[in-house]
């Protein structure tokens, strides 16, 4: 399944609950709430999968589920792609902007010193002038 696929796929299914094109009509109030809405559900993910581990230090460590942590995982992507939905992208502006993130991330390190970054950054990862 290509990352396409997810996104129809996805789409499909968030259409059972969020009204795209209502959303595409302008109404902002409605947007806003979806965004709410698919924001909690994140960070409730979110936490989800942070449960997975043995974070609690006053709890005694219990084995890993690998299956479940990548379970709550995927849940995290899938409400990310939601969020990305709602704003009307798709699935090559979707990655256009991942694309332009990480050579930010990587501008960023850089500029900041990070000696990692310094030495494994590739022209492709650095548009800051003077660095590729």
């Amino acid at each position: 399944m290509s990352l396409q696929d997810i996104f129809d796929k996805q789409q499909e299914f968030e259409s059972l609950f969020v009204d795209f094109p209502r959303i595409q009509g302008g109404d902002h109030a409605y947007l806003d709430e979806t965004a709410d809405y698919l924001s909690t559900a994140l960070a409730r993910e979110a936490f989800e999968f942070r449960d997975e581990f043995n974070w609690k230090v006053s709890k005694a460590p219990r084995p890993h589920n690998r299956d479940k942590q990548i379970e709550e995982a995927v849940d995290c992507f899938i409400f990310s792609i939601n969020q990305l939905l709602i704003l009307g992208l798709t699935c090559e502006e979707a990655m256009e902007w991942v694309e332009t993130k990480i050579r930010m991330n990587w501008d960023r390190q850089v500029k900041e010193g990070n000696v990692k970054a310094i030495n494994r950054a590739q022209p492709e990862h650095l548009e800051v002038q003077g660095l590729s």
